[in-house]
């Protein structure tokens, strides 16, 4: 589990929630959550993954550099 601070908690369960009304609204459950430089993306998606998974669900997650990979895939 990925300690988060409130902005990123909310941040979080703001998106598990589009999980859930963006296909009732007959749309694809793809979301964008931008955070400035530092802001936590990482921690963000490591905990958004984990949350999948407790759903039984797979997740690809796709980042610009493969030190950032790495630093994800640390995490989950």
């Amino acid at each position: 589990m990925t300690i988060l601070r409130d902005y990123q908690s909310a941040g979080c369960s703001w998106i598990e929630a589009s999980w859930e009304r963006l296909p009732l609204a007959g749309k694809r459950p793809a979301v964008v959550y931008p955070l400035p430089t530092g802001g936590g993306k990482t921690a963000c998606q490591a905990e958004l993954v984990e949350r999948a998974k407790e759903r039984g669900w797979t997740a690809a997650v796709m980042a610009p550099g493969i030190d950032l990979c790495r630093q994800l895939r640390a995490r989950v």
